[in-house]
């Protein structure tokens, strides 16, 4: 089967989802104790990046937060700079996330990302961007992401993560209600319209 570009970003992107939230193991003990200020570091190699708030780059008011790829050998996982709470007053109700975000010299892929989760970890809605990544080098862009946070969620997650080499800056990060969450509505689910509608060439001879 041919795999198109959407489709292996469509594996990634549900790949990275089951990382994001239901593995936190690999959050340095530091970056959790530091997560007093709303954000830790997290991902499948966040060893392999530096994830602080600096002020040397901002879009607004005098600091932003940063991701840098600083390993010596080759990109091997990603690295995610995140917040997790309660839904709170968005229990309920369609959100929507807005970002800022600067990119430099990018190789694989970066994207700012939200995910809801249900009672026992399951994924009730998720956007990472991965069929619109940020790649290479980008002046400051705004994104927008729009999930449901269904009655039944737990909690939810967000940040913005980066996939290899690079360095990727954001910045004021806000989300508005949009209005009562949709049943049933996913924003991940695109992702299965890439997918074939049948099997093929299961004889190997095409």
């Amino acid at each position: 089967m041919k795999r198109t570009p959407l489709l292996v970003s469509a594996a990634l992107g549900l790949a990275i989802a089951a990382v994001l939230v239901l593995d936190l193991s690999n959050a340095s003990s530091k970056s959790l104790a530091d997560a007093s200020n709303g954000w830790f570091a997290a991902g499948s190699h966040p060893k392999d990046y530096k994830m602080e708030i600096t002020s040397a780059v901002h879009h607004s008011g005098s600091k932003s937060a940063m991701i840098q790829f600083t390993a010596e050998s080759a990109p091997s996982g990603f690295g995610t700079y995140m917040q997790m709470h309660k839904p709170g007053s968005w229990l309920g109700k369609k959100i929507k996330m807005t970002g800022y975000v600067k990119s430099d010299n990018v190789g694989s892929w970066a994207g700012m990302w939200c995910r809801v989760d249900g009672e026992k970890g399951e994924m009730i809605d998720f956007d990472n961007m991965g069929d619109r990544p940020i790649k290479g080098t980008t002046d400051w862009t705004k994104y927008e992401i729009v999930v449901n946070v269904q009655k039944e969620a737990k909690a939810i997650a967000y940040g913005v993560l980066l996939d290899g080499k690079g360095t990727v800056y954001f910045d004021d990060i806000s989300f508005q209600i949009l209005g009562d969450a949709v049943p049933g509505e996913r924003h991940d689910k695109k992702f299965e319209n890439e997918y074939p509608d049948k099997p093929a060439n299961l004889d190997f001879e095409n």
